[in-house]
């Protein structure tokens, strides 16, 4: 059985915001770029819940 994959484009378009940002955050370089504590909260909680429906 195939799995659904999450691209981080698909992210990127639900919460409207780029690919580049969520790279950013993903790769832990999000208070190098300035980038909000409150839009990595958003994002890191979207990727959970993405896996969560993925490993069901």
């Amino acid at each position: 059985m195939a799995k659904n994959k999450v691209s981080i484009s698909d992210i990127a378009k639900q919460l409207n915001i780029s690919t580049t940002t969520i790279s950013f955050i993903l790769n832990g370089k999000a208070k190098k770029k300035s980038i909000s504590d409150k839009l990595v909260a958003k994002v890191l909680k979207k990727v959970e819940g993405e896996q969560k429906k993925i490993s069901i």
